[in-house]
Formats: structure tokens, C-alpha cells, sequence
């Protein structure tokens, strides 16, 4: 799948939310199928709650759409499943309304969260509406795992109203938004996902954008450098590796199947300036949503030092529009280089 850009009309960067919103500009197609890549340089917003700012190399603008409730902040700290903490120290809290003019089209609104003070489970529900539909509520807690914790929702199909805009209503006290984003969309489709264990956007060779990590739990980029990457197609995600037991749990369009793709390249064990091994050396499983996808995987077995991809179709997400992915240590750590999860 190729993603295509050309300059956008509407906004030249991005707006993230402290109360922060991010609208994507159309930027983003695929040749084959028409379907646009969330691609960080394709935004017609990102909106913080506060400030603008630069997050994980997205420009991120201050909130000017939202009216009512309170802004707010909290200490500096680490948010887990995020490279870009920043972006969940902060939001606009209670009642409050938010009106995000946009050109005509179809969108993915994506709502961002952390709960950043100490709450347990079932102590806080966010009630919020689009364009005036029944509210849906969101334990941020519960949804996320835990505290300090970020999950996303992802709305798909969203259309501004006769007045331009799109309308997000906050109607319980309890509720509040860290940041919000606003791409343009395809119909009854979830754009592609595609992110990689580097630590800046990478343009693979068919044109596709991928971002750096994020939904990630546990593990780290490996300090090996992959000197030969380039000598192989798409050599900028060899070049970066994600080891140890980890996870991640991406967020998607709930009600849909999804294909994810698992790319993945043995660079330490028989590769060039790693070390002595081969057949053996790194063994692990991989899980998807409580079922096991790869058992006793040995990438080098079955690729040697070459690239490797496995792919699997018709996954669907958990109840909570998650797709959750173990990779468990069995001989050595598991390595990863990217994951794709494109709508079916």
C-alpha cells in the first residue's frame, strides 16, 4: 500500500490537546485502495487543551474550539504506552463543548486519555456525545489498564454538521479530554496503522509512513546498530529493534476484522557486527487477544539475517476496540522491528 501526499489547504500543522486538538489535513491516500495512512504529516488538527506544542515530532496546537469546564494539569511524569507523556499532563475538564470546523468530508476522531490522578477503577465515567448521537461513557481507568496509563478511542464515519462543524459534547462533571485528533477519513473504514521500533517517522520504499512506537508496554529499542539495514528492502525498520517481554495494545475501530502484519529481522544473532548464533538462539510465542499466533517462533529459523514478515487476517478487537499483542520470552528476548494493522 502506497500513502500519497500533497500539501494541504486547510492547516499546515497540527493541534494537540492539553486541551489539545490535532485535524489532519487529506494528505494521506493509498494507491491501491484509496485508504490513507494515519500519517503524522497529514493532519487537519491535533488539539492539546493548552499550549502548542511539538510531541513525538507532531506539532500539536492549543485548543480555541472548546467551551465551558475547566483546564487543567498535572505533574510531570511518565505515561505508560506513549513515547509522548507530555501530551496526557493536562486537558479541559466537566461540562463543556466542542465545535471543530472542518471542510466537507468523512473523518476518524481520535480521543486521547490518561487519568493522571490516583483514581481507581469506577470512580470516574466520561460522558461525552458526536454531533448530538446518545453519549457513550469511558472508565478511563478500566479502559486503560490502570493510572498514568493513555488509551484512545477511535470514531470512524464522522461528518461536520450543516454548520461545518463537528459537535463533541462533554455532559457529565466527571469528564474530561487530554487531546484530540482529526483525520480525514475513509468511509466505514479505520485508516492504516503502521508503527516501528525508530524513534522518528520513517518512509518505507512504497511510499507508507510509519511512526515511531507507541501503544508499547514493557521492553526498549535495542542499542545494537544494524549496520547492513539499508542493504535491504526497507531497511529503515531493520534498523531499529524493539526487545523484551512485551506488549501492545493498539486501539481500533470496534465491530470490524483487521489483517496485522509482524515485521521482524534477526540483526544480533549471526548478523553483521551482532553476535555468534543462529538456529536456537531467540525463541518466543506471540499472543493476539488471548489466542497464541506464533508459537516457539524462531525468526532465524525460518529467515535467517533476511527480513520476515507474518501476517494474519480476520482479527477482531476486544470488546473495548483494542487488538493486544504478547510477545513472550521462551529462549532469549523477543525482537520486533514494525507492526501493520490494516481494516479488512
Amino acid at each position: 500500500m502506497v500513502d500519497r501526499a500533497r500539501s494541504s489547504p486547510f492547516l499546515s500543522g497540527r493541534v494537540r490537546w492539553r486541551d489539545v486538538v490535532r485535524i489532519e489535513s487529506r494528505s494521506q491516500r493509498d494507491a491501491s485502495s484509496g485508504a490513507r495512512s494515519h500519517d503524522s504529516s497529514s493532519s487537519i488538527g491535533r488539539i492539546r487543551n493548552f499550549d502548542p506544542c511539538l510531541v513525538g515530532r507532531q506539532t500539536w496546537g492549543s485548543d480555541t474550539s472548546c467551551s465551558g469546564g475547566t483546564s487543567f494539569s498535572a505533574p510531570s511524569r511518565a505515561i505508560q504506552g506513549t513515547l509522548d507523556s507530555p501530551l496526557y499532563l493536562g486537558g479541559r475538564s466537566g461540562l463543556f463543548r466542542c465545535a471543530f470546523a472542518v471542510p466537507p468530508g468523512i473523518y476518524e476522531l481520535h480521543l486521547l486519555f490518561a487519568e493522571t490522578t490516583g483514581l481507581e477503577e469506577t470512580s470516574r465515567r466520561v460522558v461525552y456525545s458526536l454531533n448530538g448521537a446518545a453519549p457513550s461513557a469511558l472508565d478511563v481507568v478500566d479502559d486503560a489498564g490502570g493510572d498514568d496509563t493513555e488509551t484512545e478511542k477511535v470514531l470512524l464515519d464522522v461528518r461536520p454538521q450543516q454548520d461545518g462543524k463537528i459537535h463533541l459534547d462533554f455532559t457529565s462533571s466527571e469528564s474530561y479530554l487530554n487531546a484530540i485528533e482529526i483525520l480525514p477519513g475513509l468511509p466505514n473504514r479505520m485508516l492504516p496503522v503502521r508503527i516501528y521500533a525508530g524513534p522518528t517517522p520513517y518512509r518505507g520504499a512504497e511510499g507508507n509512513l510509519w511512526l515511531p512506537n507507541k501503544y508499547f508496554f514493557g521492553g526498549r529499542r535495542s542499542h545494537f546498530e544494524v549496520v547492513d539495514a539499508m542493504s535491504v528492502p526497507n531497511g529503515g525498520l531493520s534498523a531499529a529493534q524493539w526487545i523484551g517481554h512485551f506488549r501492545y495494545v493498539i486501539p481500533v475501530a470496534p465491530g470490524k476484522r483487521y489483517t496485522v502484519a509482524l515485521h521482524f529481522r534477526e540483526s544480533w544473532y549471526g548478523g553483521q557486527g551482532g553476535a555468534d548464533g543462529g538456529v536456537g538462539s531467540r525463541i518466543f510465542d506471540v499472543w493476539c487477544n488471548g489466542a497464541v499466533i506464533l508459537k516457539n517462533f524462531d525468526i532465524f529459523a525460518e529467515a535467517g539475517n533476511a527480513p520476515l514478515t507474518k501476517t494474519f487476517q480476520h482479527i477482531e478487537p476486544t470488546a473495548q476496540g483494542k487488538i493486544e499483542l504478547y510477545f513472550v520470552p521462551v529462549v532469549d528476548y523477543p525482537s520486533l522491528n514494525a507492526i501493520e494493522v490494516i481494516a479488512e
